[in-house]
């Protein structure tokens, strides 16, 4: 993972995850290029696949989360409100604008079209070879034409969806319909259908298999239980149907996932250890 600190309160991030916001940023902007990225921000989830991208607050006190797939790449901006306090140059003006809209807007998940894709593209195949200064001049495209995407109004019946993605979280296990759902939270099937996709970016039934995958990601690098056994916790009886849908959305199979992980802790592990024992000998 590569990171930038392209102004004082600017930051680009490129690689295989998706890190920590650095202190005082209140703003996060992340492109996923290839695999899948699952975001925990306010106590809901937020997915993005391929082309996609997701602009959302990260301010203190806010809990965040975020975890991707083994095949993710992209890459994320952090912005501070510190940036957006300045007016001596036009960036600063645009920074001030996007933040001022994910405030009233809270989160904005899109496809990247057009120059905005283009931008996105460049920045994460060149960053490396690019230089300090030709770094600034894409953050400073890449804000401004995402400045120019981000809408104020959020999403008609935002509350009752959001409510409708932490049920659907909760009962991770169960396979709820697009009819229960409507039937639970009082909305037509259709409204349901696309007010779901324009809030989360995804379909309900995506949004659910993303979750019960990244929450056996989770057990699968935390647990010792067996495959099996984690499949049926998230609602999978038969073993073949869920590897298929982890690979899917995780990129490798369960027991090869399993076996990275430990695999890269030991390695991890092992490299803290000769440090330790380094500066013990030195």
């Amino acid at each position: 993972m590569d990171e930038y600190q392209l102004f004082p309160d600017i930051w680009l991030i490129c690689g295989a995850r998706i890190p920590l916001p650095p202190q005082g940023a209140s703003v996060a902007v992340t492109y996923c290029h290839s695999g899948t990225a699952e975001y925990e921000a306010g106590g809901s989830y937020f997915y993005l696949t391929g082309g996609e991208y997701i602009v959302h607050s990260v301010s203190a006190g806010t809990s965040y989360s975020a975890q991707v797939s083994a095949n993710y790449s992209g890459l994320t901006l952090f912005v501070s409100d510190k940036a957006a306090a300045r007016t001596a140059a036009e960036l600063i003006c645009d920074t001030a604008k996007l933040v001022e809209k994910v405030r009233q807007k809270g989160h904005c998940i899109a496809q990247a079209e057009g120059e905005l894709l283009r931008s996105f593209s460049e920045t994460l195949a060149h960053h490396e070879k690019g230089g300090e200064t030709w770094l600034r001049v894409r953050a400073i495209e890449l804000l401004m034409l995402i400045s120019g995407e981000v809408g104020l109004a959020p999403a008609e019946r935002a509350e009752t969806i959001t409510a409708i993605g932490s049920f659907i979280c909760k009962n991770i296990s169960t396979h709820v319909t697009i009819p229960r759902l409507s039937e639970l939270f009082g909305l037509n099937p259709t409204t349901l259908k696309n007010e779901f996709k324009r809030t989360f970016g995804c379909t309900v039934y995506a949004y659910a298999r993303s979750r019960k995958m990244f929450l056996a990601a989770e057990l699968l690098r935390e647990t010792d239980r067996k495959i099996i056994d984690i499949a049926v916790d998230v609602g999978y009886c038969n073993a073949s149907k869920f590897a298929g849908a982890f690979s899917k959305v995780i990129g490798v199979n369960p027991r090869e996932y399993r076996e990275r992980f430990r695999t890269e802790h030991f390695r991890s592990a092992r490299s803290k250890s000769d440090d330790i024992s380094a500066i013990t000998a030195y």
